[in-house]
Parts: C-alpha cells; sequence; structure tokens
C-alpha cells in the first residue's frame, strides 16, 4: 500500500514543505519545498491593470490572447480576465515573464494551446 505525507517544516528559521512518499511502511521518495518556489509552468486567471507589474505580458509576442470575459474587440483592455502561463520567473526587480499560449507536459503526452482562437 502507498501512503503520501505532507506537512509544513520550519528549522533554523527555514520554513517549507516536505512530502514523503511510502510504499509498505518504507519510505521511497522524500521531496523538501522551500516557500520561494519557482512558479515558473504554473497557470493562472490574470486580470490586466494599469497600476504596478505582477508580471509581463508582451502583446507583441502574444497577438491572439486567451480571454475569458466576453468582449467585442481582441485588444487588451483594463479588466480583461486572460489565462496566462509563467515563462519565465521574476529575477530582482524584473517581473514575471507570462504567455497567453498555453501547454501542458506529461510523461507520454504534450498538449499546447496555440494561438488558435478565443474562449468566452
Amino acid at each position: 500500500m502507498k501512503k503520501l505525507v505532507i506537512t509544513d517544516y520550519n528549522v533554523n528559521n527555514t520554513s517549507g514543505k516536505l512530502s514523503m512518499l511510502f510504499e509498505d511502511n518504507r519510505e521511497i521518495r522524500i521531496g523538501i519545498y522551500d516557500n520561494e518556489e519557482s512558479v515558473l509552468g504554473n497557470i493562472y486567471v490574470a486580470r490586466v491593470r494599469d497600476i504596478g507589474k505582477v508580471c509581463y505580458f508582451s502583446i507583441k509576442d502574444n497577438p491572439r490572447p486567451l480571454f475569458l470575459n466576453r468582449k467585442n474587440t481582441d485588444k487588451v483592455c483594463m479588466g480583461d480576465l486572460m489565462l496566462v502561463q509563467v515563462l519565465k520567473d521574476g529575477i530582482k526587480s524584473k517581473a514575471p515573464l507570462v504567455s497567453s499560449i498555453i501547454s501542458f507536459g506529461g510523461k507520454y503526452a504534450a498538449i499546447t494551446r496555440e494561438q488558435a482562437g478565443r474562449v468566452g
């Protein structure tokens, strides 16, 4: 029988998550994840706003954004909801780079949403 245990840890002012996979009461895999994990590959619903810069979305590199709200135009406007995937983590003062080209990778298949169309 397999069992997965996930818990928080805090040792010497370092905290994060610890996962352990057991099979027949024997530990077979340990995963340690600090609280400053990468967001690379994560998929988010993003709202367009003009204050601050939480992530960077290049209009030039994403000519057909994946909008989640109903629109009469293909232009990106304040308040729009879009589906985006993180391509690069933020570094120091640079914000993470996101794209509307969504991809899922697996062991036997990869699914990519090219610049095909719009949802909504």
